[in-house]
């Protein structure tokens, strides 16, 4: 592990995450008309330290 904090930037907006969970929730609440190309997708992410 490199020690640094990964992020990950919405697709649609300019927000940025520590998980891609988090991501995926804002997408499906914030950008409802996007909603359906995340409903499928499982995250898989271990906790950052």
């Amino acid at each position: 592990m490199t020690g640094t904090i990964d992020t990950h930037t919405c697709p649609y907006c300019d927000l940025i995450f520590s998980y891609h969970e988090e991501v995926k929730d804002h997408i499906v609440h914030d950008h409802r008309e996007h909603a359906q190309a995340v409903a499928t997708i499982e995250m898989h992410e271990l906790p950052h330290d």
